[in-house]
């Protein structure tokens, strides 16, 4: 079986489970996958990846799979602590014009 092949298969069986939890499109998730599988993620590690990205409530992407590609260990934690990133500049500057 080709690496597109393989690709196509993993991305048809996450949708077959996963596609109701979804806001992506089959054609961007698999275009992921097919990337994730030409540079050599082993197809089994990477189908657990994908499985542990919904199971977090994540969106697929290359940069969240490789997040949750990593041992457990290693991953950066996904609590409810996280506090959202906050811009630091004053509402001020918006509504004097400064940034426009």
């Amino acid at each position: 079986m080709n690496r597109h092949q393989a690709a196509d298969d993993l991305t048809a069986a996450f949708w077959d489970v996963h596609k109701t939890n979804c806001a992506q499109s089959f054609i961007q998730i698999r275009g992921i996958v097919r990337t994730a599988i030409q540079n050599g993620i082993n197809r089994d590690a990477l189908a657990h990846a994908l499985d542990r990205l919904m199971k977090e409530g994540r969106a697929v992407s290359g940069a969240s799979l490789q997040i949750a590609l990593q041992p457990a260990t290693q991953r950066p934690p996904t609590t409810s602590g996280h506090q959202a990133y906050r811009h630091q500049t004053p509402d001020s500057a918006y509504h004097e014009g400064q940034f426009f």
